[in-house]
Protein backbone atom coordinates (compact mmCIF):
# COMPACT_ATOMS: atom_id res chain seq x y z
CA UNK A 1 0.00 0.00 0.00
CA UNK A 2 1.08 3.54 -0.64
CA UNK A 3 0.57 4.78 2.92
CA UNK A 4 2.05 2.93 5.90
CA UNK A 5 -0.90 3.62 8.21
CA UNK A 6 -2.41 0.36 6.91
CA UNK A 7 0.60 -1.55 8.27
CA UNK A 8 -0.03 -2.88 11.80
CA UNK A 9 3.68 -2.52 12.67
CA UNK A 10 3.63 1.16 11.65
CA UNK A 11 0.43 1.75 13.63
CA UNK A 12 2.14 0.17 16.65
CA UNK A 13 5.07 2.58 16.28
CA UNK A 14 2.60 5.47 16.17
CA UNK A 15 0.85 4.21 19.31
CA UNK A 16 4.23 3.98 21.08
CA UNK A 17 4.80 7.72 20.63
CA UNK A 18 4.29 9.88 23.70
CA UNK A 19 0.57 10.74 23.90
CA UNK A 20 1.02 14.49 23.28
CA UNK A 21 2.72 13.73 19.95
CA UNK A 22 0.03 11.44 18.53
CA UNK A 23 -3.13 13.25 19.42
CA UNK A 24 -4.48 16.71 19.18
CA UNK A 25 -7.36 18.02 21.19
CA UNK A 26 -10.53 17.39 19.18
CA UNK A 27 -12.76 20.40 18.64
CA UNK A 28 -15.38 20.94 21.31
CA UNK A 29 -19.06 20.88 20.37
CA UNK A 30 -19.02 24.69 20.49
CA UNK A 31 -15.94 24.85 18.22
CA UNK A 32 -17.57 22.39 15.82
CA UNK A 33 -20.70 24.51 15.44
CA UNK A 34 -19.00 27.78 14.52
CA UNK A 35 -16.96 28.37 11.37
CA UNK A 36 -14.84 31.01 13.13
CA UNK A 37 -14.29 28.90 16.25
CA UNK A 38 -13.42 25.85 14.16
CA UNK A 39 -10.81 27.98 12.37
CA UNK A 40 -9.38 29.00 15.76
CA UNK A 41 -9.24 25.33 16.78
CA UNK A 42 -7.34 24.52 13.55
CA UNK A 43 -4.78 27.28 14.22
CA UNK A 44 -4.13 25.95 17.74
CA UNK A 45 -3.94 22.28 16.76
CA UNK A 46 -2.72 22.25 13.19
CA UNK A 47 -0.77 25.55 13.02
CA UNK A 48 -2.94 26.83 10.13
CA UNK A 49 -6.62 27.31 9.37
CA UNK A 50 -8.57 26.87 6.20
CA UNK A 51 -10.11 30.09 4.94
CA UNK A 52 -13.70 30.34 6.15
CA UNK A 53 -14.88 30.11 2.54
CA UNK A 54 -13.19 26.69 2.28
CA UNK A 55 -14.88 25.52 5.48
CA UNK A 56 -18.22 26.69 4.09
CA UNK A 57 -17.56 24.62 0.95
CA UNK A 58 -16.64 21.59 3.06
CA UNK A 59 -19.43 21.70 5.67
CA UNK A 60 -23.16 22.25 5.40
CA UNK A 61 -24.34 25.59 6.79
CA UNK A 62 -27.32 24.96 9.05
CA UNK A 63 -30.41 27.17 8.88
CA UNK A 64 -29.27 29.05 12.01
CA UNK A 65 -25.87 29.79 10.41
CA UNK A 66 -23.93 27.22 12.41
CA UNK A 67 -21.55 24.69 10.90
CA UNK A 68 -23.13 21.32 10.13
CA UNK A 69 -21.97 17.96 8.86
CA UNK A 70 -19.41 17.27 6.12
CA UNK A 71 -20.91 17.74 2.67
CA UNK A 72 -18.99 14.78 1.25
CA UNK A 73 -20.70 11.48 2.14
CA UNK A 74 -18.63 9.03 4.22
CA UNK A 75 -18.83 6.47 1.39
CA UNK A 76 -16.64 8.79 -0.70
CA UNK A 77 -13.98 9.06 2.04
CA UNK A 78 -14.10 5.26 2.42
CA UNK A 79 -13.66 4.72 -1.32
CA UNK A 80 -10.63 7.02 -1.36
CA UNK A 81 -9.10 5.11 1.54
CA UNK A 82 -9.81 1.77 -0.13
CA UNK A 83 -7.99 2.95 -3.23
CA UNK A 84 -4.72 3.61 -1.45
CA UNK A 85 -2.72 0.90 -3.13
CA UNK A 86 0.80 1.07 -4.44
CA UNK A 87 0.71 3.32 -7.48
CA UNK A 88 2.03 2.53 -10.93
CA UNK A 89 3.43 5.88 -11.95
CA UNK A 90 4.86 4.55 -15.23
CA UNK A 91 1.68 5.55 -17.09
CA UNK A 92 2.24 9.25 -16.38
CA UNK A 93 3.29 11.04 -19.58
CA UNK A 94 3.40 14.65 -18.39
CA UNK A 95 5.92 16.65 -16.35
CA UNK A 96 5.55 15.98 -12.63
CA UNK A 97 6.14 18.24 -9.66
CA UNK A 98 5.66 16.40 -6.38
CA UNK A 99 5.76 17.94 -2.93
CA UNK A 100 7.08 15.79 -0.14
CA UNK A 101 6.32 16.52 3.48
CA UNK A 102 8.38 14.23 5.66
CA UNK A 103 7.53 14.73 9.31
CA UNK A 104 10.62 14.56 11.45
CA UNK A 105 9.29 14.36 14.98
CA UNK A 106 12.71 14.24 16.62
CA UNK A 107 13.75 17.61 15.18
CA UNK A 108 10.36 18.97 14.18
CA UNK A 109 8.39 21.93 15.46
CA UNK A 110 6.09 19.98 17.80
CA UNK A 111 7.62 21.60 20.88
CA UNK A 112 7.38 18.32 22.78
CA UNK A 113 10.45 17.48 24.85
CA UNK A 114 10.87 13.73 25.45
CA UNK A 115 10.93 12.91 29.16
CA UNK A 116 13.20 9.88 28.94
CA UNK A 117 15.19 7.61 26.65
CA UNK A 118 12.19 5.35 25.98
CA UNK A 119 10.26 8.31 24.53
CA UNK A 120 13.29 9.41 22.49
CA UNK A 121 13.65 5.86 21.14
CA UNK A 122 9.95 5.70 20.22
CA UNK A 123 10.24 8.99 18.34
CA UNK A 124 13.39 7.85 16.49
CA UNK A 125 11.74 4.53 15.55
CA UNK A 126 8.66 6.30 14.17
CA UNK A 127 10.81 8.81 12.25
CA UNK A 128 12.89 5.96 10.81
CA UNK A 129 9.83 3.99 9.68
CA UNK A 130 8.28 7.11 8.13
CA UNK A 131 11.54 7.91 6.32
CA UNK A 132 11.69 4.34 4.96
CA UNK A 133 8.14 4.67 3.64
CA UNK A 134 8.95 8.01 1.99
CA UNK A 135 12.09 6.58 0.38
CA UNK A 136 10.03 3.72 -1.08
CA UNK A 137 7.50 6.26 -2.42
CA UNK A 138 10.28 8.38 -3.97
CA UNK A 139 11.89 5.29 -5.55
CA UNK A 140 8.52 4.18 -6.94
CA UNK A 141 7.83 7.64 -8.39
CA UNK A 142 11.33 7.98 -9.85
CA UNK A 143 11.11 4.52 -11.47
CA UNK A 144 7.81 5.48 -13.11
CA UNK A 145 8.65 9.11 -13.91
CA UNK A 146 12.44 9.54 -13.96
CA UNK A 147 12.12 13.27 -14.72
CA UNK A 148 9.82 14.00 -11.78
CA UNK A 149 10.88 16.94 -9.67
CA UNK A 150 10.42 16.34 -5.95
CA UNK A 151 10.42 19.23 -3.49
CA UNK A 152 10.97 18.30 0.16
CA UNK A 153 9.33 20.57 2.72
CA UNK A 154 10.12 18.88 6.06
CA UNK A 155 7.58 19.30 8.85
CA UNK A 156 5.27 21.35 6.63
CA UNK A 157 2.23 19.32 7.60
CA UNK A 158 -0.39 17.83 5.30
CA UNK A 159 -1.59 21.24 4.14
CA UNK A 160 1.84 22.50 3.11
CA UNK A 161 0.32 25.01 0.70
CA UNK A 162 -0.90 26.86 3.81
CA UNK A 163 2.04 26.29 6.15
CA UNK A 164 4.84 26.87 3.60
CA UNK A 165 3.04 29.03 1.05
CA UNK A 166 6.09 31.00 -0.16
CA UNK A 167 8.16 27.86 -0.79
CA UNK A 168 5.28 26.12 -2.58
CA UNK A 169 4.70 29.14 -4.83
CA UNK A 170 8.41 29.43 -5.60
CA UNK A 171 8.62 25.75 -6.58
CA UNK A 172 5.49 26.05 -8.73
CA UNK A 173 6.87 29.11 -10.52
CA UNK A 174 10.22 27.38 -11.18
CA UNK A 175 8.44 24.25 -12.41
CA UNK A 176 6.18 26.16 -14.80
CA UNK A 177 9.14 28.19 -16.07
CA UNK A 178 11.02 24.96 -16.83
CA UNK A 179 8.26 23.59 -19.09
Amino acid sequence: RDWPASDPAYRALHQALPAPMRTSTPPTADESRSFKRYGSWQRRNQKFAFPESELRNTFVTNEDGTMGRFKTPQRIHSAIGAGQTKRDYSQIRVPVLAFLELPRLETGPSGYQPRNEAERAAIRAFDSATAAYVERWIDNLKRGVPTARIVDLPNAGHYLFFTRKAEVLEALREFVASL
